[in-house]
């Protein structure tokens, strides 16, 4: 056997020699060729992406595959060594590509490990704050929806009420409209039936003149038949009889003019007291028109005040009203205004109703 010549490169880049040996007996050959596909199978082994599937994504590159392209490029003659130095050299190559391999691959797998849980990380905090954003989104309009519910609620009740209060106020004054009516109509029928009492107790005292009259009539005629059939004989009475007749028609004429001065009289005194009455009536039906026109003007103008929203105009008048008011004297007017509360009159006051101070209130009323 001849002694052969090993090709070798030194690149400046990495300072690492390579020796290609040649075999000097069929053996080394076969024992060269199996280190060789050793070599090529680490080089081409992969980590499995079942096992390590972060490293499986990532090609690192190796220092040995650079130095193999230069060194194919570049061929010098090199010294014939022994067999032993091949080997002993070979095995120092390999350990240290190997150990740079390994060096290699953990760092990347190290990188790309630090970078997968640094966007996880990232990925979780995202979540986080949406979910975070979302649930207070739902607690937002859940909340919303509360109060809009709680408004309605309380505008419908309102609505309720003023409905039920000017339902009450219309039959309330109904039922006084019905009671005037009433009481108008028992007067008008009263009046009516005094008007008849008094025209029978008229027709009554008018037949007991006439029939006074007729009366006093026959007694005259029976009277002068006397005094014509008595003349002769009682010449002097029959002109005492005579004067005692007209004494007696001036009587009855003055008791009939009396008791018909009388009629009259408490006729009279009867429609006095019916005009008085219907007066009065009539005044109590003024007042109530004129307390239900001022209850009327009252639900208007709470009704203004309680509308919503307002002009610019009556906002800036309000704001006038009670910007120089304190803080009691305006919350009053404001209740005032919205008919919350009731003013009563002064008792002192030139215009104040005493007719019903001896009357119970209807709270202090005990059924």
């Amino acid at each position: 056997l001849l002694p052969t010549t090993e090709a070798f490169t030194t690149p400046a880049a990495f300072g690492v020699r390579k020796f290609t040996p040649t075999a000097f007996t069929q053996q080394e050959n076969i024992s060269s060729s199996a280190l060789e596909a050793k070599k090529k199978k680490k080089k081409k082994k992969k980590t499995s992406p079942d096992s390590e599937p972060v490293v499986a994504t990532l090609e690192v590159p190796v220092v040995e595959d650079v130095v193999e392209e230069e060194a194919a490029e570049i061929e010098e003659p090199v010294s014939v060594v022994d067999d032993e130095e091949t080997k002993e050299t070979e095995s120092t190559a390999e350990t240290e590509e190997a150990e740079a391999k390994a060096a290699a691959e953990a760092k990347a797998n190290e990188e790309v490990e630090a970078k997968a849980a640094a966007e996880a990380k990232a990925k979780e905090e995202v979540e986080a704050k949406a979910a975070a954003e979302a649930k207070a989104a739902e607690e937002e309009a859940a909340r919303i929806a509360a109060e809009e519910a709680a408004a309605k609620k309380a505008a419908e009740e309102e609505a309720a009420r003023i409905a039920a209060e000017e339902a009450a106020a219309k039959k309330a004054a109904e039922d006084e409209a019905a009671r005037i009516a009433a009481e108008e109509a028992a007067a008008k029928k009263a009046a009516e039936e005094e008007a008849a009492r008094i025209a029978a107790e008229e027709a009554a005292a008018k037949k007991a003149a006439e029939e006074e009259a007729a009366r006093i009539a026959a007694e005259e005629a029976a009277a002068k038949k006397a005094a014509e059939e008595e003349a002769a004989r009682i010449a002097a009475e029959k002109a005492k009889k005579e004067a005692e007749e007209k004494a007696e028609r001036e009587r009855i004429r003055a008791i009939a003019a009396k008791a018909e001065s009388k009629q009259r009289g408490i006729l009279e005194a009867k429609l006095a007291i019916d005009a008085v009455e219907i007066a009065e009536r009539k005044a109590e039906r003024d007042a109530l028109a004129a307390k239900l026109a001022e209850m009327e003007a009252k639900r208007e103008a709470l009704a203004k005040a309680r509308m919503q929203p307002k002009l610019p105009e009556e906002e800036k008048a309000l704001a006038d009203r009670y910007g120089n008011m304190d803080v009691k004297e305006r919350a009053f007017n404001i209740l005032a205004d919205l008919g919350l509360i009731e003013l009563h009159v002064d008792p002192d006051s030139e215009s104040y109703d005493h007719s019903n101070d001896d009357e119970l209130v209807p709270e202090n009323v005990i059924v």
